[in-house]
């Protein structure tokens, strides 16, 4: 993976965490997931898998035991983070 795929991988994770944990402090007793779909940046399938993968690592080691899916669904990035 190249510096900057790396790059804006954190700073894809970096804004995720700070909305999820926002939303959570919200609703502090919904069981609700925090839910996000975004159009993807690149054409290049290759390079959106490793964002995909690079976003799922990132998030799962932030909210840690909590299930985190992050998948490819036709030309948008959905990612999911349960409490």
């Amino acid at each position: 993976m190249d510096t900057e795929t790396q790059g804006l991988i954190t700073k894809m994770v970096n804004a995720m965490e700070r909305m999820a944990k926002s939303e959570f402090a919200e609703l502090p007793l919904s069981n609700l997931p925090f839910e996000i779909s975004f159009p993807l940046e690149d054409d290049n399938p290759d390079q959106a898998q490793s964002v995909c993968e690079g976003l799922q690592l990132g998030l799962s080691k932030v909210f840690r035991p909590s299930p985190v899916s992050a998948i490819i669904q036709g030309a948008h990035y959905k990612v999911r983070i349960d409490r």
